[in-house]
């Protein structure tokens, strides 16, 4: 699925074979292709961090070894990375299977909020 490497609607048409609108259409009002694009989404997301947390020990080990660094500036840059990474490791993942029925519901709320400041 090309939207899932970056591409652009149009690229994504060229790539499925359709047209522009129909791909625009499919995003805008087909909860189950979104819900479906979503998950595969999320799956990438989860592929991606279960790299990353394969190598995050090692790496904090490092970062934690320049805690002792004799030139401050090397101290204070290595605890900006370790707090940043706690910042980073309390982000909250999003389900990794949507239904179809709760991107339409989102959908709704999103409509209904547009109607109400319109």
């Amino acid at each position: 699925m090309a939207l899932l490497s970056g591409a652009t609607v149009t690229e994504a048409a060229v790539a499925a074979g359709v047209q522009r609108t129909t791909v625009s259409a499919w995003l805008n009002s087909d909860a189950v292709f979104v819900a479906e694009l979503r998950a595969r989404r999320a799956e990438l997301w989860d592929a991606l961090r279960c790299r990353l947390v394969d190598r995050a020990a090692g790496a904090v080990d490092a970062v934690a070894e320049l805690l002792g660094h004799e030139d401050w500036r090397a101290r204070v840059a290595a605890a900006r990375l370790l707090l940043a990474g706690l910042e980073v490791a309390e982000v909250h993942d999003r389900p990794s299977r949507e239904r179809p029925e709760d991107v339409a519901g989102e959908w709704r709320r999103d409509e209904e909020l547009r109607s109400i400041l319109s």
